[in-house]
């Protein structure tokens, strides 16, 4: 098969660009900023995806005795979707300027011979696809905060496949994006015989990670007090706003809402040397807000095998503490709550 390689293609997409997006005209989004995040959403094993904070809700497929081979990826239905010209396709991130499939996967000519007219003529051929050749999605969404509601919303503003950049060697070293398309923000039915394909993501990875120093806020009122005091007020002051240990159903009590910020635990009391009770221990506390330094989302990713759509919909978010070793080292990293999405 005639693999095209994508590399001649395109150059870079430029970085977050501005989002131009109505939404943010609201006045109750107090803050918002973009984020873009790289995927990897079909694993090899449903135990290596789940290590990458990826849970498999729906995946049918088209022999159901053999869902090994026959599970459909997002990459195969994403990429059927597009050559059938059900889903518009643009060359930029901001989605302004339409390309197609024919161009995305170029061409070959051929030299053929007609024996009825004993004349050549040339004809064009276009480029197999393989859809495994798409490892990766670029993400770009919007995510808000809403002052009066104290919620959190994600508008998701584009996504596109990824391929590998291989240089001389045969070495990767790079991704790059080969086109563009909306996808849409309406949670779907999972019982729905359109929806084939579910999945469940936390920013687990690396490339999905959100860390306060890396979010560039593209609205921010004057008097916003910051993400550690949003958390804080949402945890001690709105009892009315449920929040829970995981993703889960499992609520926090209210009484136990205090241990969320400021958590006790004993250790050793240093004695001199004469005294006798050594080894002997004390109630310390820590504040549990001063180790929160990036954010998680968790979303599900939606495909309407009907409608040729991708939703991606936000259920969830949690400030992340970063809890750090004797050498200030990272540890581990562990969500002080999570607050669901009500839909």
């Amino acid at each position: 098969m005639n693999i095209l390689r994508f590399t001649l293609l395109w150059v870079l997409s430029p970085f977050l660009l501005p989002a131009q997006t109505d939404f943010l005209k609201d006045p109750d989004i107090v803050w918002a900023v973009e984020v873009q995040q790289d995927w990897v959403v079909d694993g090899p094993s449903l135990k290596e995806e789940e290590q990458a904070g990826i849970y498999t809700l729906k995946r049918l497929c088209e022999t159901p005795d053999d869902i090994s081979s026959n599970a459909q990826t997002l990459s195969s239905l994403v990429s059927t979707a597009v050559a059938a010209g059900k889903i518009s396709i643009f060359k930029d991130p901001e989605c302004r300027n339409p390309t197609n499939w024919e161009t995305v996967l170029g061409y070959t000519e051929v030299l053929t011979f007609d024996p009825d007219t004993y004349e050549d003529t040339i004809v064009k051929v276009w480029n197999d696809f393989d859809p495994d050749l798409l490892k990766m999605w670029r993400l770009r969404q919007v995510l808000a905060f809403h002052q009066k509601s104290n919620r959190w919303t994600t508008t998701v503003e584009s996504i596109a496949p990824l391929i590998v950049i291989i240089n001389a060697e045969g070495d990767s070293v790079d991704t790059k994006p080969i086109f563009w398309f909306k996808p849409f923000d309406k949670r779907q039915n999972l019982d729905s015989k359109q929806v084939v394909w579910a999945k469940r993501t936390l920013n687990k990875s690396v490339k999905t990670q959100l860390p306060f120093d890396t979010l560039k806020p593209i609205k921010q009122y004057k008097n916003f007090p910051g993400l550690l005091p949003i958390f804080e007020s949402i945890a001690l002051k709105h009892p009315e706003i449920p929040l829970h240990y995981g993703t889960g159903n499992q609520l926090i009590p209210l009484e136990d809402r205090d241990q969320l910020i400021v958590a006790t635990d004993t250790g050793p009391v240093c004695f001199a040397p004469r005294d006798p009770d050594i080894g002997a221990f004390q109630v310390v506390s820590f504040n549990k807000l001063a180790q929160v330094q990036s954010l998680r989302l968790v979303q599900t990713w939606y495909w309407d095998n009907k409608r040729n759509q991708l939703s991606i919909c936000l259920d969830a978010i949690a400030p992340l503490r970063h809890v750090l070793d004797e050498d200030g080292a990272l540890r581990f990293m562990a969500p002080l709550y999570y607050q669901k999405v009500k839909n």
